[in-house]
C-alpha cells in the first residue's frame, strides 16, 4: 500500500465519476472501527453511502456540512458512513470537535482494507453502492450528481 496521502481534490479537479455499475465481491464493513454511530453491515435490498475523507484534507472538511445535510435528508432510506484512516486519537478529537455539523456515522479503516478494495486514489471520494456491493455512482461528495442519484434511487423530486 502506498503510504503517501493522496492529494485532496475539488469537484472540478476530480476525475470523471464512475457511474457504471460494477460487480465485485461483497464488501465487508467488519474491517471498520465505528467511532460515531452504530456499526452496520452490507445487506441485500439496501443502499449505502461510503464517503472517504481525512482530517488533514481541506476539501474533505469543507464538504462535511453538505454531507451532514444529505445524511439528515436520507438517513431513513440509506446507510451512511464517513470512512477515514490514520491516527485514531486525532480522528476522535476531530469528530468530537465537529459534533454539531458532523452527526453521521464515522469509522476508521484501520488497515485501509476498504480504501484498497475500492482503489481510492484521491479524497474526498463518495460511493453509492447497493446491497450486493455494486457501485451505482462514485465521485466527489460535493458534486450535484450525488443528490440526483439519491433522488433517482428513491424516486424523489
Amino acid at each position: 500500500m502506498n503510504s503517501e496521502p493522496s492529494e485532496p481534490s475539488e469537484p472540478s479537479e476530480f476525475s470523471e465519476p464512475n457511474n457504471i455499475i460494477s460487480s465485485q465481491k461483497t464488501l465487508s464493513l467488519n474491517v471498520l472501527n465505528f467511532i460515531q454511530g452504530e456499526q452496520f453491515t452490507i445487506e441485500p435490498n439496501n443502499y449505502y453511502i461510503l464517503e472517504f475523507w481525512a482530517t488533514w484534507c481541506p476539501p474533505c472538511v469543507k464538504s462535511i456540512p453538505h454531507l451532514n445535510e444529505l445524511y439528515l435528508k436520507y438517513k431513513d432510506k440509506i446507510n451512511f458512513v464517513g470512512i477515514t484512516s490514520g491516527d485514531s486519537n486525532k480522528i476522535v478529537q476531530f469528530v468530537q470537535s465537529k459534533k454539531e455539523i458532523m452527526t453521521y456515522p464515522v469509522a476508521i479503516d484501520v488497515d485501509s482494507v476498504l480504501h484498497d478494495e475500492l482503489k481510492i486514489k484521491g479524497i474526498p471520494a463518495l460511493f453509492i453502492i447497493d446491497g450486493n456491493s455494486n457501485i451505482i455512482w462514485n465521485g466527489h461528495p460535493m458534486d450535484d450528481e450525488v443528490e440526483k442519484q439519491l433522488n433517482n434511487l428513491f424516486q424523489l423530486n
